[in-house]
Formats: structure tokens, C-alpha cells, sequence
């Protein structure tokens, strides 16, 4: 298993984030949750300014990705625009097992998990039910082989 990132690694990480007026960060995926590999990558989630374009978001992506990759001695990196993000599975799983890296605002990173932990609930009967059907085809195409 990888370790996670290193203090120094931190510390550079939070002025990236400040540079480009990041409202909060955090790493997901296996870095965050212990399951890394050395061939893992590394999977960051960004809150933007609102009101930015999608060029201009897209830019800062980049150059967020590259600067990050320069830090950590790393190519493989994800850098993923919350504010861009419509599937509210994805949104869900980043703040359940998420780590937060930098936050600018408290405030506007605790309104973020609220509302996306009300419509994860509020959507958590459709997603149940479309896994049960998936299931339920899966099962039956198997039972026909």
C-alpha cells in the first residue's frame, strides 16, 4: 500500500490550491481510502469560483494537473471541477470518502456536502431501484448461458 502524500507534499499542494483561488480540495479514490498501489493515480476534487467559462475552467484544470503532477513526481493525476460535476453518486462518494486537502471557505464546503448529501438521499430510492433491475438482468442473462 502507498502512502497517501507527505507533509511537504501537503503543504506544496495548499499553494496550488490558493493560486488558483480553489474553495476547497479534497483526494479521493484509493489515495485517499488506503487501497493505493504504486501504479495507483492520484485523484483530486476542486471547487472553483463560481461563474468562471468552460475555457477558463478548463485552463485552470490543466494547469492545476500539471502542477500537481510536478509535485508529486507523478503523471498520473485526475483533477476533477466540482463545479462542473452533475452525477450526484460521484459528488457523494468523493465527501463520504474523500480527504479534504484545502479549504478557503468552511462555510461554502459544508453547504456543498449538505446539498449533495440531501440529493443523494433524496435521489437514493431511484438509484436502488435501478441497481435491483440491472441485478435482475444480469442475473437472468447468466442463468441463460
Amino acid at each position: 500500500m502507498e502512502t497517501i502524500l507527505t507533509a511537504k507534499q501537503t503543504k506544496e499542494l495548499a499553494k496550488i490550491f490558493k493560486k488558483y483561488q480553489v474553495i476547497f480540495a479534497y483526494l479521493f479514490g484509493s489515495r485517499a481510502t488506503g487501497k493505493a498501489i504504486k501504479s495507483s493515480d492520484y485523484d483530486f476534487a476542486v471547487m472553483l469560483p463560481a461563474g468562471l467559462n468552460f475555457k477558463k475552467t478548463f485552463a485552470i484544470r490543466c494547469k492545476i494537473i500539471s502542477d500537481i503532477a510536478n509535485i508529486l513526481q507523478d503523471e498520473k493525476v485526475e483533477v476533477v471541477i466540482l463545479n462542473d460535476l452533475k452525477s450526484i453518486l460521484f459528488k457523494f462518494v468523493i465527501i463520504q470518502e474523500g480527504l479534504v486537502l484545502h479549504e478557503a471557505s468552511h462555510a461554502n464546503r459544508v453547504m456543498f456536502e449538505l446539498k449533495t448529501i440531501n440529493e443523494y438521499h433524496d435521489f437514493a430510492p431511484f438509484i436502488e431501484k435501478y441497481n435491483a433491475a440491472y441485478l435482475k438482468r444480469e442475473l437472468i442473462k447468466i442463468a441463460k448461458k
